[in-house]
């Protein structure tokens, strides 16, 4: 049985546009090589052309902002560990 890991996102990685994209794929990549069942949850709709994470295996969940439903995908999902791309997404979701 692997090792959960939820990342919740401000927005979904751009590695092709942002620094931060970039290090948020490399994050992703060590996580799934140590064996990690990843998913990655963001507010943001996500766009096709975007889902750079799709496609190396990552499933992704759009959740909403001050939402109850947030509390049973995170109790459903049972994560071991949960990374926030920024202090305002741990801000958002880190009390819940």
């Amino acid at each position: 049985m692997s090792n959960k890991l939820l990342i919740i996102g401000h927005n979904w990685p751009e590695p092709q546009s942002t620094a931060a994209g970039t290090r948020m794929m490399q994050l992703i990549h060590v996580f799934k090589d140590a064996g990690y069942d990843i998913h990655f949850a963001c507010a943001v709709p996500l766009e096709k052309e975007l889902n750079n994470i799709a496609k190396v295996g990552i499933q992704t969940t759009q959740i909403a902002l001050n939402d109850d439903g947030f509390d049973a995908f995170a109790t459903n999902l049972a994560p071991d560990v949960v990374l926030y791309d920024r202090y305002i997404t741990e801000e958002q979701y880190g009390w819940r």
